[in-house]
């Protein structure tokens, strides 16, 4: 998200309007940036599409898929590894 911005370098502003995001929460796209890789991103936002496919499609518990895909986020985990994933 952050790529090519550095902070404390005046660039926040340009980083804000870049991602329509507040110039108050750019310091926390830094720490994102920090904090976890792109494909840690790219994991959490597959897992999402897929229990949002999952949860349309198929009937299963919805707390306890919550659950798991919570779960799936924390570790790092591949979509993959849910429940009806591998019928998309």
């Amino acid at each position: 998200i952050a790529k090519g911005f550095e902070p404390g370098r005046g660039q926040d502003g340009e980083l804000a309007k870049a991602t329509g995001t507040s110039p108050y929460f750019v310091k926390d796209l830094h720490r994102f940036k920090r904090n976890y890789s792109i494909q840690e991103l790219e994991n959490a936002l597959e897992n999402l599409r897929q229990v949002d496919y999952s949860l349309k499609t198929h009937t299963i518990r919805q707390d306890l898929l919550m659950e798991l895909l919570l779960v799936q986020i924390v570790q790092g985990f591949s979509s993959e590894r849910l429940p009806f994933a591998k019928t998309m």
